[in-house]
């Protein structure tokens, strides 16, 4: 969250959870509604997704966060390919992507 806000003076920016479970940045944003998060189930249009869920942070322009999955149906492992996937069609709507990935050697933080 740090690191995101520190580089708002400095362009656009998304602050990603790419896990495959809750996550903490919603406990801290408190969006006041029920947003929906990242899944790591493959879609036909990143981009297209990746907008249609990208939380647009009240009072910081510039900064959006894609929190992770909100249900437990949504649950389930990231894997490389899903992860590289989605940071690039992050990447591609943002100056700077910062991504808070699991703690664990898990395929998504390999990827």
């Amino acid at each position: 969250m740090n690191v995101a806000a520190a580089l708002v003076g400095r362009g656009s920016v998304i602050l990603a959870e790419i896990r495959p479970v809750f996550g903490t940045l919603q406990s801290h944003f408190h969006p006041g509604r029920m947003v929906r998060g990242f899944s790591g189930r493959p879609t036909s249009d990143l981009a297209d997704t990746a907008r249609s869920i990208l939380w647009p942070v009240p009072g910081v322009p510039g900064l959006r966060v894609l929190f992770v999955p909100q249900g437990p149906d949504d649950c389930g492992e990231i894997d490389a390919p899903q992860a590289t996937s989605w940071l690039q069609a992050l990447a591609a709507q943002a100056d700077f992507v910062v991504v808070d990935l699991p703690f664990s050697l898990s395929p998504a933080t390999r990827g």
